[in-house]
């Protein structure tokens, strides 16, 4: 069951993706180029949950607070996911401000 878990898990899909990509184009001797999209965000909300994935359905797992910066690695579903991988935050523009 828990091999199924993570096989639906759209991080390990994602990942899975990633790395064949990398390993045809090695093959096919050609760079694999990733665009990141990597900014800061500064939260404007009193106390914005973290989740464990990028959606309201997921549980919350800690929160963030008012004035704190923070860096945004990926961006899906209208959340960002933290560098430090604890989890994701609404980008909601009434909760944080893109610096």
């Amino acid at each position: 069951l828990e091999d199924i878990k993570q096989m639906v898990d759209e991080d390990f899909q994602n990942k899975c993706i990633e790395a064949t990509l990398r390993g045809v184009c090695k093959t096919l001797g050609v760079t694999y180029n990733v665009k990141e999209n990597i900014f800061k965000v500064r939260v404007l909300s009193d106390n914005l949950n973290i989740r464990t994935n990028a959606g309201l359905i997921y549980p919350k797992i800690g929160e963030v607070h008012k004035g704190s910066a923070y860096t945004i690695i990926d961006e899906r579903n209208g959340f960002g996911k933290l560098k430090s991988g604890i989890g994701w935050i609404s980008m909601n523009e009434a909760y944080v401000e893109k610096l």
